[in-house]
């Protein structure tokens, strides 16, 4: 993907990625001060990070944590200048200058940080979400990245109304695509993927609770040659780390439906209000392990959910189900004629009725005698022969657990690191529209298991180089499965179902059975689908101040592999459009107006359907990134930002390659081909992704700063399985086979498989 981006902004403040203090050293005659100490502390935890000014009076201490910071400035003969607190937010690059003045070294002279909070050292443009307006919006589910629709430029994002990844926090910034934001949750890479389907239906791997996250930025257009991988929002998330002090907190946050109101489907069966119950409920505690050195914190969020469902569904009458009698049906569908009665041909091909539009039990399917008791009686009064007949409200549940923990050490002023955890354990159970087992069609369950690890290592080298080293590791395992141990088809008779003979994957359930008209009966197709992501990266970032400039240049590497498994059509299904049962079968009005779904399925007469075995890939893409950048402070008021990205995006391979379901169909050669080894990608990999970037910032005044940048940008693959790649599962290896069959009579009988 490649896109130009071109943009004139007013803004008053950005950021860059690593956070920051910078500034210049001067004394009341506008000279520069050369070798000032400026020394930085922070607050929570006493650590103390010390710089000096070089040639041109400037001064730089990068690489620092988001928090409350004191900043002293001294130099031989001036008297000492404090700042005694202000707030370093997470990407903020905070410019403090000192003017000094000459005096003892006992006198001390106080500053104020405002002129912090005005950004002019960068041109990238996003919106800093800090650890108050997180903990205290409201915020259904405690999800953090919901938060990020508040950024300018920020909509919803997900497909269709209710979906699932915009409800996790998926989002659209700017015009771009969902899959191309990047959640980095201290620095690793915390974003899900697109496989078939975004993983889980999940914008993330893991979610902290936002009690553990300290604040996070969304970067969303005039990117420094430092971001890459994808090009949409930088979303750039800090968890807290411990101080010296001993913090703690404990919640829950409680909803019943003895506060809601009950919904229309309810009241019109006259049912009972839907259950709706959700705890949320944990703590977090954080401290010192050494005084000044080392710091743990750690966080727990439990959530239980118990949420009624309504559901509205038409179910086969008990004149149906144990006599086989439809004259009781609306006149559209009571009509039922014999298949076996066919006369004519063409338009005027006719069948004759059964007798009082009653199936003789002598021809019934044996398999659908054993299936139609599954389904339930209606239950609506006075609709036991019409359509919407049937109320159900079953209870899904969906319970999961968020554990976080981080450790923050000073090796010495020079070298500090952090290692920090987090674990997802999430599992929804969501029942079908039918009870179990009949599930009309739908219900599934979702075991969600997230891993991520990031560790950090900050590094001073000399007075005026400095490298920041980070290695990430997210292991995301979801599946969707149907609530289903046992292999039901031999128990009803089904036979020659794919999945029967398939040594791997779940046996459990029974072909799905789709009558025109009514209810389906049996389990969702395609589930259980296996999705798993398993990515690494290591970065490594060396930033160099010489003079007005500040050089930094860095490379990434990442391995993402992601795994897929769908069980799509193993099981089979079975489709009844009521045309076998019609009077004249080859006329649209009267297959209108005359059969019935449930009559064809009774008789075991299939018109369509699907049945086929599984669908996937094991799929590895590495990627390389580096940049170099030069940030250039031409006056003090006048800052330019430049710099280029080379970056290569491998196409995907596949390990043991013979035993997947990927091939490719070569147009010029009429013929199939498959990966000739694990390392085959069937492609020549695109080295030739060079992403200039330029940009500048200018302060026009002591509260305006216009900001002004262009550059190329490259993202990675939306879908690694197919955009991704130039092998894709399916055909011969894999394949869905259609049923497909005229109006007037079927080669495919339900006793028959």
């Amino acid at each position: 993907m490649r896109v130009l981006a071109f943009l004139l902004l007013l803004a008053v403040a950005a950021g860059a990625q690593n956070s920051g203090i910078q500034g210049s050293v001067t004394d009341s005659s506008a000279a520069v001060l050369v070798n000032a100490t400026v020394t930085i502390k922070n607050l929570d935890t006493g650590v103390a990070t010390k710089v000096t000014s070089n040639e041109q009076g400037l001064y730089l201490a990068p690489l620092l944590n988001p928090g409350r910071y004191q900043v002293e400035c001294t130099a031989s003969g001036f008297a000492p200048q404090t700042v005694k607190e202000f707030r370093l937010e997470v990407g903020q690059t905070a410019r403090i200058n000192f003017e000094m003045k000459p005096g003892a070294v006992a006198e001390s002279i106080d500053v104020s940080a405002s002129a912090a909070l005005l950004n002019a050292q960068t041109t990238e443009v996003g919106q800093v979400i800090d650890s108050k307006r997180i903990l205290e919006m409201p915020l259904n589910g405690r999800n953090y990245l919901q938060l990020a629709q508040f950024t300018a430029g920020v909509l919803p994002g997900g497909i269709g109304v209710g979906s699932r990844a915009r409800d996790e926090g998926q989002f659209a910034a700017v015009g771009m695509q969902t899959n191309q934001n990047n959640v980095l949750l201290d620095g690793n890479d915390n974003s899900s993927r697109t496989s078939g389907g975004p993983l889980g239906f999940e914008a993330q791997a893991v979610k902290p609770p936002v009690d553990a996250v300290d604040e996070f930025k969304v970067v969303t257009n005039n990117m420094s040659a430092e971001y890459g991988f994808r090009a949409g929002a930088k979303v750039i998330v800090n968890t807290k780390q411990g101080g010296n002090d001993f913090h703690g907190s404990a919640y829950e946050f409680l909803r019943t439906q003895s506060l809601d109101a009950t919904n229309f489907f309810a009241n019109r069966a006259g049912a009972r209000k839907p259950a709706y119950q959700q705890n949320q409920f944990g703590g977090t505690f954080g401290g010192r392990i050494i005084k000044n050195r080392t710091f743990f914190f750690g966080s727990y969020q439990g959530t239980r959910i118990r949420f009624g469902q309504s559901y509205v569904s038409s179910v086969p009458s008990r004149d149906i189900i144990e006599r086989f009698d439809f004259s009781q049906q609306p006149a559209v569908r009571r009509n039922v004629f014999d298949p076996l009665t066919l006369t004519g041909t063409g338009a005027a091909a006719a069948r004759d009725p059964f007798p009082g539009n009653r199936i003789p039990a002598t021809r019934i399917d044996p398999v659908i005698a054993r299936l139609l008791p599954l389904y339930p009686a209606s239950n609506i009064a006075g609709r036991d022969n019409l359509p919407d007949n049937y109320f159900f409200s079953p209870k899904d549940s969906d319970d999961a657990d968020q554990y976080d923990g981080r450790v923050d050490h000073n090796f010495s002023e020079k070298h500090r690191a952090f290692v920090r955890y987090s674990h997802r354990d999430q599992f929804r159970n969501q029942n079908g529209t039918l009870p179990f087992p009949a599930m009309g069609g739908q219900g599934q369950t979702v075991d969600l298991r997230g891993k991520n690890l990031a560790a950090s290592l900050a590094s001073t080298l000399t007075p005026t180089m400095f490298n920041d080293l980070r290695f990430g590791y997210s292991k995301f395992d979801t599946t969707f499965d149907i609530p289903f141990t046992e292999n039901l088809n031999p128990q009803f008779g089904i036979r020659n179902a794919p999945g029967d003979t398939i040594e791997t994957g779940s046996k459990g359930g029974f072909s799905r059975f789709s009558p025109a008209g009514f209810a389906e009966m049996g389990p969702r197709s395609f589930w259980p689908n296996f999705n798993n992501l398993d990515s690494r990266m290591i970065t490594n970032t060396t930033l160099w101040q010489r003079g007005r400039h500040t050089i930094k240049w860095g490379g990434e590497y990442r391995r993402t592999n992601v795994y897929r498994d769908a069980a799509r059509f193993r099981r089979g299904q079975f489709g009844f459009s009521g045309a076998f049962t019609s009077q004249q079968p080859n006329n649209g009005a009267s297959r209108g107006n005359s059969g019935n779904g449930m009559a064809d399925m009774i008789l075991g007469w299939v018109s369509g359907g699907t049945y086929g075995n599984n669908q996937g890939e094991n799929i590895v893409a590495p990627y390389y990134g580096f940049f170099l950048q030069d940030d250039w402070k031409v006056t003090d008021r006048l800052t330019i930002n430049a710099g280029i990205r080379w970056e290569v995006f491998h196409r995907g391979t596949f390990p043991d390659a013979t035993r997947q379901s990927v091939g490719r169909y070569l147009l010029g050669t009429e013929t199939i081909v498959f990966p000739s080894s694990d390392s085959d990608c069937g492609c020549q990999n695109d080295r030739n992704n060079w992403a200039p970037r330029v940009g500048l910032a200018y302060q026009l005044n002591s509260k305006t700063v216009i900001r002004s940048g262009g550059g190329i940008f490259y993202g990675e693959p939306g879908s690694l399985s197919t955009e991704g790649a130039n092998f894709r599962s399916g055909p011969p290896r894999s394949q869905d086979i259609a049923i497909q069959q005229n109006f007037e009579t079927t080669t495919v009988f339900v006793r028959n498989g």
